[in-house]
């Protein structure tokens, strides 16, 4: 790399095309590589079932071929030189066209009595391992390629790494919005394979283009060079590469879990923080204006204290607002720190090892390690925690220096300085823990907050007393002055960890961890009303219990004990432990499913075999008589855990079952032909629908399982997803009989939640006695036209309820203020 005066003025000609075809060419991998991993796991969805291993075995596939993309760049760009390394990179891309398109071979399936993920790997590494490959490396060779132009911006060619997130972006914002609603899964891979032709292509040129305009020397002006903070890549060096891009990494998946499972069980809600933290790596490395570093630093000061102290407010759009912020404001200050600690062109490729490689391991804590050693989100304040302490220092204050020349407190430094046990005292790494130690007894005995709390009752009957006659009604100012003790303390709390931190970044840490503690105790160990609370693969599983007041009855006692079985923020089941035998919530006797089988099933009906795909708390247990025999098919072993302990929930106990252990439409898919009376599929109250078991050809696979006359139960109640029209659809597209029936319940009906299901049959008259009795169920009414569901399409964006996007689900508290009725 040699140093020049001023830039190279860039020419015309060839020239004035390398630019746009270098930022096309590193947009479009980035769109390929992001879209190829939806379309497979999706392909692979219906073989191997919803599992964790299934996705994470993904994850973990696809980041350490992305891994191995950028060392292969580093290596063969580094033995080779960029002349020879184009031409071996040539090869490497028209290798992967022998596996395209991207598709899975026919009849290949994971083996049914061992595990699936060998089975997984070896599938993944044959069908899209390859392609994947080849276009992962394609990001640091580009921009390393680039460097070695006669292009005038060549001597920094960091900022296509911001187009090559903008593809990324793209590709994110496009899949589920357009590709996915308009093409198959084979489709898809058709596009796809075109799409990689065109990038091939693109790559060609850009190699000629390398060819005709290459310079051995990296040509970087003065001003350009005095911008690079690294010089000499040390080890110390590469591991704060490493760290600040783990951190983001694992920042990014924590807020992510955080928000789905605690604040609003949205589909596709994922999609606005993956989306920032693109957006961050287009701002750092696209525009590296002075003035940002400043902003973000206090932007991330600003905002993760304000997340502690508000953690578990009740104001939804305010936790999702203070959440993202604070987590795009604190990606930017480590990957802008990044983007400034980036070294020369000539060590390019190996700082994007590094900055992978960070990656690839904050995905690993946070995705695989996380839910084996905790059992919440812990991993989230953590990562905010760990932004704090790797943020660089603000520089001092007007404010702190005015302070620090007062007089007196000038005569108080000096005096601690004569002193040796001053000294100590006052030395920064002393302050560091004594002061949120300090600010820790502070907040915790409450005594700030009472002695807050009092002055405004204070102030409050001060102006009552005055301006009670002239203003006769005070509850206005009565409700103000009444929370201005609770602002003012918020303030004092804010403003204390503001000024504690702002240039010391482990007080700040401290201090940080003094107000989550104080304020959000839930946050690390369970409160009053949580029996227990149970981290896996598929989130945080907690068990409440509610005790409700009641009037005494043949049923109720004057304070009724639930328990509910919550994962994230759904409700899944709910048991009324004073008489644990009786099906509540959605399953109510007097609802959709007591209908069914007291219609359905009369008392005197022979036995009936039931199959469940979701087992919940278990309550539809309780509707078998001991004659008859209910399996549930459960894909999470928390949940069985959970619903056998008697401690939590007692149907199993009461009324007994079988428990199959697996991916609903594989494990099924096992039993034999005509075996069942009645299947349930109930798996889509939450925000993640399995859509590989509301498919054609699941559909198919249930009705070879029903014995002739058997009924399919579809239960569709969900806050944002509208299932009625692909039900109905998949019906009419099978030629069966439907029927629905959506049950609004009365005040008066006991512990009763809304609920909608629909009931498949061969024939009308399989479910046509259901047409009569206290809850009529009818023909579906016209519904919008969809495209069928198969295993190939799906599309769950535009089956949302738009108009239910601004009403997230209150939680407990929407079911335990129900009436209750005394039978």
């Amino acid at each position: 790399m040699v140093a020049s005066v001023e830039n190279r003025s860039g020419g015309s000609g060839a020239n004035s095309w390398t630019l746009p075809l270098y930022m096309v060419t590193i947009f479009s991998s980035a769109f390929l590589l992001f879209a190829v991993q939806p379309m497979f796991t999706k392909m692979v969805l219906p073989r191997a079932g919803g599992s964790p291993a299934v996705w994470n075995t993904s994850m973990v596939f696809f980041q350490a071929v992305l891994l191995a993309g950028y060392l292969y760049a580093h290596v063969s760009t580094r033995l080779l030189g960029l002349k020879r390394q184009t031409i071996l990179h040539g090869f490497v891309l028209l290798s992967a066209f022998i596996f395209l398109p991207i598709a899975i071979q026919t009849g290949s399936a994971p083996p049914a009595a061992t595990s699936p993920i060998p089975w997984l790997l070896s599938t993944l590494a044959i069908s899209v391992g390859v392609p994947f490959f080849a276009i992962s490396a394609t990001a640091p060779l580009l921009q390393k390629w680039f460097s070695n132009t006669d292009h005038k911006w060549s001597g920094d060619p960091y900022f296509l790494y911001g187009a090559s997130n903008l593809g990324s972006l793209l590709a994110l914002l496009s899949y589920p919005v357009i590709l996915e609603p308009l093409l198959g899964v084979h489709a898809q891979s058709l596009a796809w394979m075109a799409a990689f032709a065109f990038l091939f292509a693109c790559m060609a040129a850009c190699a000629v283009l390398l060819w005709q305009r290459y310079r051995p020397e990296i040509a970087v002006s003065m001003e350009v060079l005095e911008s690079y903070v690294t010089r000499e890549v040390t080890w110390s060096v590469r591991g704060r590469w490493v760290l600040l891009s783990l951190v983001p990494s694992a920042l990014l998946l924590g807020a992510t879990l955080h928000i789905g499972s605690y604040i609003a069980a949205v589909p596709f809600l994922w999609i606005i923080p993956l989306a920032l933290y693109l957006l961050t790596f287009v701002f750092v490395f696209g525009n590296r204006a002075p003035g940002a570093r400043t902003f973000w630093q206090w932007a991330q000061l600003i905002t993760v204290p304000l997340v502690a102290i508000f953690f578990e407010t009740s104001q939804i759009y305010v936790l999702l607002v203070l959440h993202l912020a604070a987590m795009f404001a604190s990606t930017m200050v480590l990957h802008g720190e990044l983007a400034r600690l980036r070294p020369p062109p000539d060590r390019l490729t190996e700082f994007y090892f590094w900055m992978s490689l960070g990656g690839v391991l904050g995905g690993i804590l946070s995705a695989i390690i996380a839910p084996l050693v905790f059992d919440s989100v812990y991993e989230y304040p953590i990562a905010l925690l760990l932004a704090l302490l790797l943020r660089p220092r603000i520089e001092g204050t007007r404010l702190g220096a005015r302070i620090a020349r007062w007089g007196w407190v000038t005569r108080a430094r000096t005096a601690l300085e004569n002193n040796p046990l001053g000294r100590i005292v006052i030395h920064p790494r002393v302050l560091d823990v004594v002061l949120p130690a300090l600010f820790f007894a502070l907040i915790y005995d409450n005594r700030l907050r009472t002695f807050l709390l009092n002055a405004a009752f204070t102030v409050y009957g001060w102006w009552y007393t005055i301006f009670e006659s002239m203003l006769g009604d005070f509850a206005v100012l009565s409700t103000t002055l009444q929370n201005a003790g609770k602002v003012a303390y918020t303030l004092v709390v804010f403003i204390t960890v503001l000024w504690l931190g702002h240039r010391r970044p482990v007080r700040l840490v401290l201090a940080m961890f003094a107000v989550l503690v104080v304020l959000t105790p839930g946050l690390f160990w369970k409160t009053e009303d949580q029996l227990a609370r149970i981290r896996s693969f598929f989130g945080v599983t907690t068990i409440y219990v509610s005790n409700i007041k009641t009037e005494p009855g043949p049923l109720t006692t004057s304070n009724s004990k639930f328990h509910y079985l919550v994962h994230g923020v759904t409700i899944h089941g709910v048991e009324y432990m004073d008489v644990p035998r009786l099906p509540v919530s959605y399953y109510t006797e007097r609802g959709p499913v007591g209908h069914f089988f007291a219609t359905a099933r009369p008392a005197d009906a022979p036995p009936i075999r039931v199959g469940v795909l979701g087992l919940g708390a278990g309550a539809l247990a309780c509707y078998m008589r001991p004659i008859d025999k209910l399996t549930f098919y459960e894909i999470d072993p928390v949940v069985e855990q959970v619903a056998r302990d008697n401690n939590y929930f007692q149907f199993l106990k009461e009324c007994g079952s079988d428990v199959v252990l697996g991916d609903g439409r594989l494990t099924i898919a096992k039993e034999p032909d005509a075996s069942f009376d009645v299947i349930f599929l109930d798996a889509f109250s939450g925000d993640g629908i399995p859509v590989h078991v509301l498919t054609r050809e699941s559909i198919q696979l249930y009705f070879t399982k029903l014995k002739p006359g058997g009924k399919l139960m579809v239960h569709i109640t969900n806050t944002f997803v509208n299932l009625l029209p692909v039900v109905s659809d998949l019906a009419n597209d099978a030629g069966l009989a439907a029927l629905t029936v959506e049950f609004s319940p009365q005040p008066a009906t006991f512990f009763a939640l809304p609920t909608q299901w629909v009931v498949l049959a061969r024939a009308p008259a399989d479910i046509a006695a259901l047409k009569t009795g206290y809850l009529p169920w009818g023909d579906i009414p016209p519904q919008p036209a969809v495209r069928t569901w198969t295993d190939d399409f799906s599309n769950v964006f535009f089956a949302l309820k738009w108009n239910q996007l601004g009403l997230f689900p209150k939680g407990i508290e929407e079911i335990t203020n129900i009436k209750v009725e005394v039978k």
